[in-house]
């Protein structure tokens, strides 16, 4: 069986429980997740990054339980995918079907994606994420999760120019975190028409708050605080 869902983000204090959600619900079936971030700009780290702002109100941070790097939110679009482990794939592995899977969708819009692996890596390797092979700039943020039950594979991107946005707030963002806002802004890509054309070939459900189960929200306790943290870095700049 498949599940497919859709959840407009207003807080971002709910990005976590919902990546966690789909872990549980993966356990049993294929679930998909649309994630609609409307919230106010956000800083969002991986699973092994360390919470920075914790004791600053004024910059949004959360940590959610994947293993990527930080994504700033502002106009921002992401697709989840969970399956249950029935193998012993591993993380390269799940990154490349998963990327490869990407990539077609983006091609049949008329984009020119290349997903870079982590065996091609080497000293310039940015990181199993697409690109546009024409400019280098990134198109897609890849990350995944594998636990003893469930796989999740996560795409996020932006949709609109954020650069036209002008926008104070995301700015701050960035200048917080040592990000030279025209650098940043010059290695991303929009993609525009992706969430519309994968959304509408799914057709997930709406759902709201009570989607998140409590067994969500308490699990993400385990990892959501902490203030250790062994990786840095940005899913679009090194």
């Amino acid at each position: 069986m498949t599940e497919a869902f859709e959840y407009t983000v207003r807080d971002n204090e709910k990005i976590k429980d919902l990546v966690e959600e789909i872990h549980l619900r993966a356990q049993d079936e294929i679930t998909h997740l649309f994630l609609d971030h409307q919230e106010e700009p956000n800083i969002v780290r991986g699973r092994g990054e360390p919470l920075k702002y914790q004791d600053n109100e004024e910059i949004p941070e959360i940590r959610r339980k994947d293993g990527g790097l930080t994504w700033y939110h502002e106009n921002t679009s992401c697709y989840m995918m969970g399956v249950p482990n029935q193998n012993s794939k591993n993380t390269k592995e799940v990154m490349r079907v998963w990327g490869n899977r990407i990539v077609q969708e983006l091609e049949e819009l008329g984009y020119n994606p290349e997903l870079e692996h982590p065996e091609e890596g080497g000293s310039g390797y940015r990181g199993p994420d697409i690109y546009d092979q024409e400019t280098g700039e990134q198109m897609i943020g890849l990350s995944a999760t594998l636990t003893k039950d469930s796989t999740v594979a996560r795409a996020c991107w932006y949709e609109e120019d954020i650069e036209s946005k002008n926008n104070r707030e995301f700015e701050k963002l960035l200048e917080e975190d040592n990000i030279d806002s025209e650098e940043f802004y010059n290695s991303v890509k929009p993609v525009k028409g992706l969430y519309k054309q994968l959304n509408d070939s799914i057709n997930p459900e709406n759902v709201a708050d009570e989607f998140i189960s409590d067994e969500a929200i308490e699990a993400t306790k385990e990892y959501k605080d902490r203030e250790d943290g062994y990786v840095r870095g940005t899913c679009v700049l090194d």
